[in-house]
């Protein structure tokens, strides 16, 4: 049987270490209670309260500010018929709400250190876009999306484990984290600097969607509150034209083409077009995403410190405990 021990691990200093020592203790070895999970689903530490209803929807409360965030994530399906480098809409293709429907919710932890939850939606999805037609088709195949949010012992941020089965062709599945921010800015982290973006003057370029890189961290913020999005992975993200403010996260992108067929060279004839099919683009396998949630940060330079302390976190080492020396052999293993 596995034992895991968790403990709270404090005052670790920058560029350097602690150690913590395992000792015996006294009497019997207490086994926690199987977990059981409520129709309501409450995570709590000392900054912040996520509930989870019976339908999924999640709400995030900053215990600092006192601001609430309900239906804090929303999952969206769309068809894509574009290619490696630009998503394409397709007409009169309305996003599915993968989030409205119910999904099955497990409480997997929930201890003083840390506690877990997961929301797991198994939605059929069309199996591909027809070309000819100038739709998606009509039959449609099982995908599995596993959301685990976890919440630690002395932590600002929400952390969300994504996991993705992805079955289907020629679509683009995004997270939206609901800001609730009056703003139409949002500060993005780049390589050497963090860039301000306004959401309505990057749609007056030749792209007709309002897609932009991120290095880790994306931020909107108003008079009265900031939500920041930490994330390992996730390269693009849109701050959406719409009444919450929501930050749109790509997390599947499914095309097979590297640019779309009929592009020729001129040195080349026309079959060279078979050059930029790539099958590989539609990534039918699983796939996974690291994403924190901070409420309540609207100092940029604290944001970026967050963002480095999530993308690195603290390494863990063993070694006995015994200073005994051996005269050949392997400290740990005698």
């Amino acid at each position: 049987r596995e034992l895991v021990i968790r403990f709270y691990a404090e005052k670790i200093p920058a560029c350097g270490y602690r150690v913590f020592t395992l000792k015996p203790g006294k009497g019997a070895l207490k086994l926690p209670k199987p977990v059981r999970t409520p129709k309501t689903v409450v995570l709590e530490n000392e900054f912040l309260k996520v509930t989870v209803n019976a339908k999924g929807k999640v709400a995030l409360l900053d215990k600092t500010s006192g601001v609430k965030t309900v239906d804090l994530l929303t999952l969206t399906d769309e068809a894509d018929f574009g290619h490696s480098y630009n998503f394409m809409a397709a007409k009169g293709d309305e996003p599915e709400i993968i989030s409205d429907t119910v999904p099955s919710i497990r409480l997997l932890e929930k201890t003083g250190t840390g506690q877990t939850v997961e929301l797991e939606w198994k939605p059929k999805l069309p199996a591909e876009y027809d070309r000819k037609r100038g739709r998606r088709s009509g039959r449609r195949v099982a995908n599995r999306i596993s959301l685990k949010l976890a919440l630690s012992q002395g932590s600002r941020r929400l952390d969300l484990d994504v996991q993705v089965d992805n079955r289907s062709k020629d679509h683009r599945l995004r997270l939206w984290v609901n800001t609730d921010a009056a703003s139409d800015f949002s500060f993005a982290s780049a390589p050497f600097e963090v860039v301000k973006r306004d959401r309505r003057d990057l749609l007056k370029g030749i792209r007709d969607d309002g897609t932009q890189p991120n290095g880790g961290m994306v931020a909107v913020t108003d008079k009265e509150r900031s939500l920041a999005v930490l994330n390992e992975g996730v390269y693009e993200y849109e701050h959406l034209l719409n009444k919450r403010g929501s930050l749109a996260f790509t997390l599947v992108r499914s095309t097979g083409e590297i640019t779309h067929g009929g592009y020729v060279e001129p040195e080349f004839d026309t079959e060279s077009a078979l050059e930029w099919i790539c099958p590989e683009n539609q990534c039918l396998r699983e796939v996974s995403f690291r994403l924190a949630v901070v409420p309540g940060v609207k100092n940029i330079a604290e944001l970026e410190r967050m963002r480095l302390a999530f993308a690195a976190p603290p390494l863990a080492f063993f070694d006995a405990v015994d200073p005994h020396k051996f005269s050949g052999g392997r400290v740990c293993v005698q």
